[in-house]
């Protein structure tokens, strides 16, 4: 049983039921957030307690970001499929991050970064919580469970996102000044919301709770329903899913959110190599550059985090936390760390925009390589 989890199938064969296997389904997208959210609840409670575990998992978040890229610059029949979204968007996104330098000598910058970094926060947040449920609705088709019989999309929205409110009335009243620290640059936008829920809560954390609690007796539900609580693989996913969402309430809010960032990024690098492992099985006489890119995958997926996740830690902790008292990085009068910063608002929303249309299910093409 043991040899038979750890085995994945052939690339262009469709496993039934689990995406790629059911040991690297349960370690990627059902629980690998206790690969990070463990460890650092055994530290302590201050930062620096479990900072090597904390840069490792903001360095691999950075990187996976970054896999869209060659997916969609070194792949021509991938960039044919949307030329003038994957040119327009990307040049205003990059545009504004090199004018950094002149923006920051205009009085209206720091409004216009805050807006900027709030809707990166908030997209990221959607973002993130859309694989989850998509993951869920990949596992839906894969289960051979016939339509009629299937669980509807809502019910996998509800579980996903009906844990929202319960987390904003919570952490906004019991973590006030975390959410504070975490969320600085927004609190121009957070602040009249933090200062409404003490009130508010009493009448609102009750209600929340329900809507939580809801969501998993629906969706349990429904997979009793639909074949008995056959199919494992949407179990799973969706009881550690909500499983994460709970730790919000009983462990330490910053290091669930390192935990619920780390599983996205796990997730999002594996699901990327299953759908290129398909892709690129097929021989090709004039295979793109990506094709040739993972001739050996081992090295361009390591070699991806190193070089990604490298540059973010140096540029981010030089003169701080790598060679302290060391003269800083410095390009056009800004440090490494607000470059760093400024890139990851510009790259997360085209990374966001980019695969709110790449992994649509609908797609033929997506289909047939997940």
């Amino acid at each position: 049983m043991v040899a038979r989890s750890m085995e994945f199938a052939a690339p262009r064969v469709s496993t039934r039921r689990w995406h790629v296997s059911p040991l690297v389904d349960s370690v990627a997208y059902h629980w690998g957030w206790l690969l990070a959210l463990v460890p650092m609840s055994m530290l302590g409670d201050s930062r620096e307690d479990y900072l090597v575990l904390w840069v490792l998992v903001l360095a691999l978040n950075f990187a996976h970001r970054h896999l869209t890229l060659p997916i969609v610059y070194c792949d021509r029949e991938v960039f044919a499929r949307h030329p003038v979204r994957f040119t327009v968007f990307p040049i205003a996104m990059f545009g504004l991050f090199l004018a950094q330098p002149v923006l920051r000598s205009s009085g209206s910058f720091e409004v216009v970064l805050i807006t900027a970094a709030t809707i990166s926060g908030a997209w990221g947040i959607w973002h993130t919580l859309q694989q989850k449920y998509g993951i869920l609705r990949l596992y839906a088709v894969k289960s051979e469970v016939p339509d009629s019989r299937r669980p509807p999309p809502w019910v996998d929205r509800l579980l996903v996102h009906g844990w929202l409110p319960l987390w904003v009335i919570f952490l906004g009243t019991a973590y006030r000044d975390t959410v504070d620290a975490g969320f600085a640059r927004a609190r121009l936008f957070l602040e009249p919301v933090m200062d409404a829920l003490p009130s508010l809560t009493p009448w609102l954390l009750p209600a929340a709770a329900a809507l939580a609690a809801m969501s998993v007796a629906l969706f349990l539900r429904y997979e009793w329903r639909g074949n008995r609580f056959g199919n494992p693989a949407r179990l799973f996913m969706g009881l550690g899913t909500a499983s994460l969402s709970l730790c919000f309430l009983i462990f330490d809010p910053v290091k669930v959110f390192l935990a619920y960032t780390f599983s996205h990024a796990i997730e999002y690098f594996v699901f990327v190599w299953a759908y290129q492992r398909k892709r690129y099985a097929v021989p090709s006489d004039r295979p793109s550059l990506m094709k040739r890119m993972l001739t050996h995958p081992a090295p361009y997926y390591g070699g991806f985090l190193v070089v990604f996740g490298g540059v973010y830690v140096i540029m981010k902790y030089w003169g701080v936390r790598i060679a302290p008292g060391g003269e800083r990085l410095d390009f056009a009068g800004i440090s490494g760390a607000h470059w760093i910063y400024y890139w990851g608002i510009a790259q997360s929303m085209i990374h966001f925009y980019y695969d709110g249309f790449l992994w649509k299910m609908r797609s033929a093409e997506t289909r047939a390589n997940v």
